[in-house]
């Protein structure tokens, strides 16, 4: 009765009735009998993130991957961690690891595309994104933003005076989704702030222009 499991399984039900602090202390005793058990490092790191302590759950998380590095789960939740705080170059890489232990994790590819997007890393987006369509042709998502990748990588190779690159760029971005309407104005807003944030005020507003 007092074994490892039946520890998790009365941690997962206080989570569960979002017993956060209590769940916290039944971790921190279980792991004075079991101090390399992953699991619970894991179950820590949920109960302190959903509670606030998002320093302490990035810890945990990552402890949990030092004990059991090969479990995906962990890789997950240290990626969501570091997505819902706007870290978007580390839940990237937290992303990159869980597609490596599974590599048919759609979702997961499809997650480090989103990260390297929202962090305007656009080649390493489009590295992810083409990756995922060799598992899920006709993904409706990365079929819109792919396309709007391509065609700011296309703007941004024409600005640096990188033609042929920028020309392959336009090519690709049609090619994919030849419905320009569904993705062009978007596009060009993403660049225009992208544009804004790195003081280019005049290229930022030159695209914001194009999607109006």
């Amino acid at each position: 009765p007092e074994g490892s499991i039946q520890q998790l399984t009365l941690i997962r039900e206080k989570i569960d009735d979002e017993l956060f602090v209590e769940a916290i202390l039944q971790v921190e005793t279980g792991l004075l009998s079991y101090p390399n058990n992953s699991e619970f490092f894991y179950l820590k790191g949920i109960a302190e993130d959903k509670n606030g302590d998002i320093g302490q759950a990035k810890l945990s998380y990552q402890s949990a991957i030092r004990f059991t590095p090969g479990n995906q789960k962990y890789h997950l939740a240290l990626a969501n961690l570091f997505f819902n705080k706007g870290q978007y170059l580390y839940s990237a890489l937290s992303f990159a690891n869980a597609v490596t232990l599974v590599p048919s994790d759609v979702e997961s590819r499809y997650m480090q595309g989103l990260s390297y997007f929202n962090a305007g890393e656009w080649n390493r987006a489009v590295s992810a994104w083409e990756n995922l369509l060799h598992y899920q042709s006709e993904h409706t998502l990365v079929k819109n933003l792919l396309p709007q990748v391509y065609y700011i990588l296309a703007i941004e190779y024409n600005r640096t005076g990188q033609f042929g690159n920028s020309r392959s760029a336009f090519d690709n971005a049609v090619g994919l989704n030849p419905d320009t309407k569904s993705w062009l104005p978007k596009a060009m807003e993403i660049l225009g702030k992208y544009y804004r944030k790195k003081a280019m005020y005049k290229e930022s507003l030159n695209a914001y222009n194009e999607a109006i």
